[in-house]
């Protein structure tokens, strides 16, 4: 079994009785009574690590790569009751999690982030999650998975732009689904709880002589935040089929879609009203690999992506000015607001944020050992984003382009050393090229105790939206712009990162336990900050018979939700100094035990970033298999207070999360299943982005059947 990663419970920042019952905790789950051992099972989870490709596009057991890897593997999905892969990351150290709304989770690694996080690359089965298009990196609401179809999920703490490029400024996601030959006959899940938590879900497996096929598909949807216009429903499917055409040669076909239907908006907010939200997102991917041998491989990789979103609306308002207004125009003024009211006694404005993207990528990856103590991998890739959205972009279509070369080297010099430098240089829309490089050495002092050390470069190309968006809201009858939301930053220059690592990894097989440390800073130069005070972006003219050509600025003033629009500039940075503790226990072969603890310093010019992570985090996990049938898990995550860019001026208070899970394997005539209780969210309530929003408690039962 794989070694068995922890949720997390971050820790107070001042001495109370939880930070010293922590400390006390935190020894014994790295020691083990002689006594115990006689109990462990001689399948040690120690001895199966998984080989991870994350970190270096090469196949490597934890201890080899040249940074620090979280495997979150099947058995610990299957355990922690999660309902979407982001829930799944409140337990990998570094990582935050909030909710804008019920179905939109935000995910951010070290903080740094607004309510749209867009530095972190999330990939499955090699093809990019990543879509910067509008806002966000990841919309993580859209992926199509099963949580029961994933195989294992990597996550590289750290950045990785020097292995995948600039979507991996601060790190990578990398989840790795089963091989559709693994999932045979059919299977049912059930999840029904409170606030309305309504799942369905059905997977059928197919095999017919060297072609394998996986279907998935389900329907998911609840009440959302409490106070919040948030309720949805999503529908999703997910084929995966693989056709072993000899002994060297495979081809695989994966292919999914996402329907959305979600609640969104606020009362009285003239550029964010009350409405539903329709999304879509569909995907086909083809994937050729060619084996030869153990050690060399050949792999294309095509997929194409589309996304479709349906937001428009009308709002009607207004267009009356109280005395005191009136009597601080002046008479010129006086004339054009009579003209004002006289043409537009009501505002009618048109706000269209639907979008249409397409994403096309096609990459081509050599994986070739030169000698027993030397592997390498290189590769190359194109990718062109085309995006329709006239309303928040004032233009028809926008092509964003990108091409990319990339390589890795691992050399053994020694039995001891083991030596990685990887490369990426990227060519596309904005910014030109950009060169990401990093050089990593491991020492094992024994083939249990690791120590390692890095140093990467690394750049975040500006998104389209970041860049481009100009988007405005004018009055339908006469075309006066009342307000501008967002003005293009046609100046913006990729971010720039360079992070240097020091790291210990302990794998004690005698014990059944694993300690893994990382030690790091990273610095930030030309951050892109959010500006919501530029000046002069509401100029226009209206010409009037008998007035002539007048400046609207003070009028606009007075009209309702009238606002400076925002601009991105690339003037801010950042310092981040800090420590990850990830360790987990085995002290018998029914008893799994975890803990971490994660220290982040942040310095910048902007109050705002230096607060923008809990100082202090961490978390301790525990499965019981109190039979063969029973099990009983709980996690308990400490997340120490911080805030969220434009999510208020308040900081959010330190808080604490308890999650439980019982569950019961059974058998029928001719059928398996599990039946589960699960509670979330236990404790003290909580807000995990806004201080108004207050995440709900949840109380549900699954039961599961395989036929």
């Amino acid at each position: 079994m794989s070694p068995t990663p922890v949720s997390a419970l971050p820790m107070p920042t001042h001495h109370s009785a939880r930070t010293r019952l922590f400390a006390r905790l935190l020894p014994l789950l790295l020691a083990t009574p002689v006594a115990a051992l006689a109990d462990i099972q001689e399948d040690s989870f120690i001895t199966d690590l998984p080989l991870v490709l994350s970190a270096s596009r090469l196949s490597q057991p934890q201890r080899d790569t040249p940074g620090t890897v979280t495997v979150i593997d099947r058995a610990t999905i299957q355990r922690s009751g999660a309902r979407s892969v982001a829930e799944l990351l409140r337990g990998v150290p570094g990582f935050q999690i909030g909710y804008r709304t019920g179905y939109f989770p935000l995910v951010t690694y070290h903080g740094l982030s607004d309510e749209a996080p867009r530095r972190l690359l999330v990939r499955i089965d090699g093809r990019s999650a990543y879509s910067p298009y509008l806002i966000s990196g990841t919309e993580w609401h859209m992926l199509s998975l099963d949580l029961d179809d994933i195989e294992r999920i990597e996550v590289f703490r750290g950045s990785n732009a020097a292995a995948f490029g600039s979507q991996a400024f601060m790190g990578v996601v990398n989840i790795v689904t089963r091989s559709a030959a693994e999932t045979r006959g059919v299977g049912v899940k059930l999840a029904q709880g409170n606030n309305t938590i309504k799942d369905r879900a059905t997977t059928i497996g197919l095999a017919q002589g060297p072609l394998s096929v996986r279907l998935s598909a389900g329907v998911e949807g609840d009440d959302g935040l409490r106070d919040l216009h948030d309720r949805y429903k999503r529908t999703r499917a997910d084929l995966r089929a693989e056709l072993q055409i000899d002994q060297a040669n495979r081809l695989e076909v994966h292919a999914g879609s996402v329907r959305l239907r979600g609640g969104l908006g606020e009362p009285g907010d003239l550029a964010n009203p009350i409405r539903t939200l329709r999304q879509t997102s569909n995907f086909g991917q083809l994937r050729w690999l060619w084996e030869p041998n153990a050690t060399d491989s050949l792999s294309v990789t095509y997929y194409r992506q589309e996304e479709r979103g349906r937001d428009a609306f009308t709002v009607s308002t207004a267009l009356n000015l109280t005395p005191g207004q009136l009597a601080r125009l002046s008479a010129q003024e006086k004339q054009l607001v009579g003209a004002l009211l006289g043409l537009l006694g009501q505002i009618d404005t048109r706000v269209a944020y639907s979008n249409g993207v397409s994403r096309e990528d096609l990459e081509i990856e050599h994986v070739f050992s030169a000698s027993d103590a030397l592997r390498m991998v290189w590769g190359l890739g194109t990718r062109s984003d085309e995006i329709r959205a006239p309303g928040i972009f004032t233009i028809d279509r926008i092509r964003y382009r990108n091409s990319r070369a990339f390589g890795s080297v691992e050399w053994h010099p020694s039995e001891a050393w083991l030596l990685n430098a990887s490369l990426m240089m990227e060519k596309g829309s904005y910014v030109g090229t950009l060169t990401s490089p990093r050089i990593a050495a491991n020492y094992h002092l024994s083939d249990q105790h690791t120590l390692r050390a890095s140093y990467g470069h690394g750049y975040r190309r500006p998104t389209p939206f970041e860049r481009q968006a100009d988007t405005r809201l004018s009055d339908i009858g006469s075309g006066l712009l009342l307000r501008q939301l967002f003005q293009p930053s046609p100046d913006l220059e990729a971010e720039r990162i360079s992070t240097f690592d020091l790291g210990y990894r302990g794998e004690f097989k005698a014990l059944d336990a694993m300690l893994d440390i990382r030690l790091f800073e990273e610095r930030l130069a030309n951050m892109t900050r959010r500006d919501e005070n530029t000046p002069g972006s509401l100029q226009q003219n209206l010409t009037l018979p008998g007035v002539g050509s007048i400046p609207l600025p003070p009028i606009l003033e007075l009209l309702p939700d009238t606002t400076r629009p925002v601009r991105f500039y690339s003037d801010d940075k950042a310092r981040i100094r800090g420590i990850e503790i990830e360790s987990s226990w085995r002290p018998h072969r029914k008893l799994l035990l975890g803990a971490t603890y994660t220290h982040l310093n942040i310095r910048s010019p902007n109050v705002r970033a230096e607060r923008s992570a809990p100082r202090h985090s961490g978390s301790l996990l525990g499965s019981w298999q109190m039979t063969e049938r029973w099990n009983f898990t709980v996690a308990h995550h400490r997340v120490g207070q911080m805030s969220w860019f434009r999510a208020g001026r308040s900081i959010l208070p330190a808080y604490n999360r308890t999650d439980l899970r019982l569950a019961h394997r059974f058998d029928l005539r001719d059928a398996s299943g599990e039946f589960a209780i699960v509670a979330r969210n236990l404790g003290r309530r909580h807000a995990d982005f806004k201080g108004d929003l207050i995440t709900p408690r949840e109380w549900f039962a699954t039961v599961s059947m395989s036929f």
